[in-house]
């Protein structure tokens, strides 16, 4: 399935998501002044991320290697903290639904053939950020 976001701030994304792609695992933002593409992007490892822009009138490339972690162990170490300490996670089930509800309006979408437009969150869906000194 192919399909368009469109943002507030007028950023366009343009999107591709299968339950049959082998693989296809990257992301790519492009901008008036550089860009940034990571390939693989959704994986446990091997991720590395690219990113270029004009630099003294020249195009400069970075490459930046990311180090493995074990995902799994972060997030339940993240979760421990916030139950013994009544935070609220950094991905809360207010995320949860907010990502259903565009996954559903994409499915509307393609079911009518037109554009779905979804009202704003009446509140945050992401939690405060991880404190990294309690991992």
């Amino acid at each position: 399935m192919h399909f368009i976001l469109r943002f507030p701030s007028g950023l366009t994304a343009t999107c591709m998501a299968s339950y049959a792609s082998h693989e296809s695992r990257f992301f790519r933002l492009q901008g008036a002044q550089g860009w940034a593409e990571m390939d693989p992007a959704f994986g446990y490892n091997g991720l590395r991320l690219r990113h270029g822009m004009l630099v003294d009138g020249k195009s400069a490339t970075t490459e930046v290697q990311i180090d493995p972690q074990n995902q799994f162990a972060r997030e339940i170490d993240h979760m421990s903290f916030c139950v013994k300490d009544d935070i609220v996670p950094h991905t809360p089930g207010e995320e949860g639904v907010q990502d259903q509800r565009i996954i559903d309006a994409i499915y509307e979408s393609a079911r009518t053939g037109r554009p779905v437009k979804l009202a704003q969150p009446g509140a945050p869906t992401r939690g405060p950020d991880p404190q990294e000194e309690n991992f």
